[in-house]
């Protein structure tokens, strides 16, 4: 005989029933062949995958990558003309090795130095690493933070809110922190807008990679020695390593 039955696994089949020798046997649901928990964690995990690249495909459209760099990798970063862009690489390869801790453990770097040598491109190839396992981040020139925060005085948006629009992003890559506005003319009201973004992600446990082709001598004064210990944790060796080749653009 056969009857129709709803499986666990939420399937709908005809259920035979055959008697040999005075015992049942029953056949089993065609969808999940008796085993209603190994189809629900195979369903389970599909969903889990489709979940992830949603997000991932929303937080990426939200990270604003310039489209230049959208093909930036870890694995096209060229290493051959330097020791040290060895070096630089090997300390950004050793963050996206641990990006989940890293990020979220709020961990910060500096990429300073000679202008043309792909700061923008590691910066960029971690955020992409973040962004593949659904983190959040966001790519932002450095000097439109100020002018973000003072676009907010034509509207009703508090300063306070837009400079926490800035801590919201798990990752923030500050681009092109340039001389001019770290040392320019008028650029002390610019530099303190930029510190308070810092300030508040810092104590905010979020982590921040900047970009510069300042030197790491003109860094320092600017963040002052204490608030660059505080950034990169006392760690200035891994988390700000040197970029002094040719330019890449030659």
């Amino acid at each position: 005989m056969a009857i129709f039955i709803t499986c666990p696994c939420g399937e709908q089949y005809k259920e035979k029933i055959v008697d040999i020798l005075g015992v049942q046997i029953r056949s089993r649901c065609p969808a999940c062949d008796g085993d209603p928990k190994g189809t629900q964690k195979g369903r389970e995990t599909a969903l889990a995958a489709l979940d992830l690249a949603e997000k991932v495909a929303r937080n990426t459209r939200l990270a604003l990558i310039p489209p230049r760099f959208e093909d930036s990798t870890l694995e096209n970063y060229d290493i051959s003309v330097s020791q040290n862009a060895e070096v630089a690489y090997f300390y950004a390869a050793q963050y996206c090795d641990k990006i989940k801790e890293c990020v979220e453990g709020g961990v910060s770097m500096i990429f300073a130095g000679t202008h043309g040598t792909g700061k923008t491109h590691l910066g960029i190839s971690i955020l992409k690493k973040a962004l593949g396992i659904g983190l959040t981040g966001q790519f932002i020139s450095a000097r439109n933070i100020p002018l973000g925060i003072k676009d907010t005085y034509h509207q009703t948006k508090s300063e306070l809110g837009a400079i926490r629009e800035f801590v919201t992003p798990q990752l923030l890559i500050i681009d092109e922190l340039r001389q001019e506005d770290v040392k320019g003319p008028n650029s002390d009201w610019g530099r303190g807008k930029l510190f308070a973004v810092l300030d508040e992600r810092y104590l905010a446990k979020k982590a921040t990679i900047i970009t510069s082709n300042i030197t790491r001598e003109l860094v320092r004064e600017c963040l002052t020695a204490e608030g660059l210990d505080r950034l990169l944790q006392g760690k200035l060796k891994e988390r700000m390593p040197i970029f002094d080749w040719e330019s890449y653009r030659k």
